[in-house]
């Protein structure tokens, strides 16, 4: 028997009960996934992939001074976008959701399944990702301008404040997420912080969380500032940060942290230090073949499953996300809720699809060997 059997129970008893409406937002994006051919012995699928991000970057750098043609074989086009992805999983476990954000005007073709499970509002063009995918991580390549019209001017147009405080009433959980992509998420929150929450009646279980999205490419002043506006969430309810390996060492980073390594202790301590420096309710560190969690009270860690080999990678820490927040949702502790998140996550990267709760279950009953045959 593994170790997750211990989870069954709880997903027995979530299947019975619906969980709290969320409200999640604000990115979209069509996501185009490739691999990238390393050496190719015939047409269609006869060739063989760069198998690690560091083979195919050892390959980029020896073309300095020189160029390089590198070909790109495309595996699929799906949805994209923090957002999107987590409320997917999120709505397939049986959350309703409602979701802000980028889909086009009318509707784009890629979101049409999604709108049938969660109650879409689209307030720009969908962004474009050219993401290539690797057995140990992708790279992913946005084009992002129509990101730069998602602004609380143009929430409040599209869909009003009236109804953003209805939306925002209901919720139990809100997570606007992809800070990184988003240019003018921070006058969102402001929104949010001075007109929207003040009027609604104070309430400590209304859960607030985010997902930063690797902010590499802003400086450490900006992820700073923007960890604060996150902490004054704090405010209005319990704020939840998640982040991965990498971003957690950028997140250290720019609040004059020790950034953590890939080991169950350093882990620890950097969920716990990130937390305590920002006040929040909970943080989340999540590499690949572990999480930790660490709230004010209690901490959790969970290994596995792991898998080397993963169908696909893009969105995997959206489903963790997905699953972890489910949990929470469904009244699990905190280790039922980070094995959930792992759960979610390994599923998903070996069927590219996310779980309902029997296949969950037979996920589990089956030692990870995963189904998804009930499934749409």
């Amino acid at each position: 028997m593994n170790a997750f059997h211990d989870l069954l129970p709880g997903l027995e008893g979530a299947a019975d009960r619906r969980p709290a409406p969320a409200l999640v937002g604000f990115d979209g994006t069509i996501d185009r996934l490739y691999t990238v051919v390393e050496e190719r012995s015939g047409t269609g699928e006869a060739y063989r992939a760069f198998p690690t991000l560091e083979r195919f970057g050892d390959c980029v750098a020896a073309a300095a001074g020189r160029s390089a043609c590198l070909e790109i074989a495309p595996k699929t086009t799906k949805i994209g976008g923090n957002g999107p992805i987590m409320a997917g999983a999120l709505a397939n476990a049986g959350v309703p959701v409602t979701l802000l954000g980028a889909f086009g005007n009318p509707l784009h073709p890629v979101f049409a399944e999604l709108a049938e499970e969660v109650d879409l509002h689209s307030l720009a063009e969908p962004a474009v990702t050219h993401a290539l995918e690797f057995n140990d991580g992708k790279l992913m390549l946005p084009v992002l301008r129509t990101y730069e019209e998602i602004t609380a001017e143009r929430l409040c147009e599209s869909v009003g404040i009236e109804q953003l405080l209805e939306l925002t009433r209901a919720a139990r959980l809100f997570a606007p997420l992809n800070w990184s992509c988003l240019p003018f998420l921070p006058e969102i929150f402001s929104l949010f912080q001075e007109k929207i929450l003040p009027q609604l009646p104070e309430d400590r279980d209304r859960l607030f969380f985010f997902d930063l999205a690797d902010p590499a490419r802003h400086s450490a002043e900006s992820v700073a500032a923007m960890l604060r506006k996150i902490a004054g969430f704090s405010r209005f309810g319990k704020t939840f940060l998640g982040l991965n390996l990498s971003e957690a060492g950028q997140v250290a980073g720019a609040l004059g942290l020790e950034a953590p390594e890939n080991g169950e202790a350093s882990l620890r301590a950097a969920a716990a230090t990130i937390r305590r420096t920002l006040d929040l309710d909970l943080v989340m560190i999540h590499p690949t073949e572990c999480a930790v969690a660490t709230g004010r009270e209690t901490g959790a860690f969970v290994e596995g499953p792991y898998e080397p080999n993963p169908l696909i990678t893009t969105g995997a820490g959206d489903h963790f996300n997905a699953g972890f927040l489910f949990g929470h949702l469904t009244g699990m502790d905190l280790q039922q809720s980070l094995a959930l998140g792992v759960l979610f996550s390994g599923f998903y990267v070996r069927t590219g699809k996310s779980p309902t709760l029997s296949a969950l279950r037979y996920f589990i009953e089956n030692d990870f060997q995963a189904s998804d045959s009930d499934n749409p």
